[in-house]
């Protein structure tokens, strides 16, 4: 029963660690709205151009690595209107909405 609870939360994390990553066309960044209370400092935003599998935008996690520096792209891009490409989980949408949130795996500045 071990070996089998094991093995299955061992493929569980694989399928969540190599899920496609959905990215977006040439965008810009509309909209970026914190939230203070839902998960400690969610971040979510959306894209002029959003790919179809993440309509809504893409999401991240205060307690991401790097979050840091990934709210300092979006900003940026945001502040001055620059393109932007984004890549995100479709299997990881955000639980703050109904709306289909991907959790962001990259953002390039253009």
């Amino acid at each position: 029963m071990k070996l089998f609870i094991l093995a299955s939360i061992t493929l569980l994390l694989s399928v969540q660690a190599f899920a496609s990553v959905k990215s977006s066309s040439s965008s810009t960044v509309k909209t970026v709205i914190t939230y203070s209370q839902h998960g400690g400092g969610d971040v979510v935003f959306k894209i002029s151009n959003s790919e179809i599998s993440c309509a809504d935008g893409y999401w991240l996690k205060k307690i991401d690595p790097d979050f840091e520096a990934n709210l300092s792209v979006l900003l940026s891009a945001y502040h001055s209107k620059s393109t932007v490409i984004t890549g995100g989980h479709d299997v990881q949408i955000w639980t703050g909405s109904t709306s289909k949130y991907c959790l962001l795996y990259s953002i390039e500045l253009i």
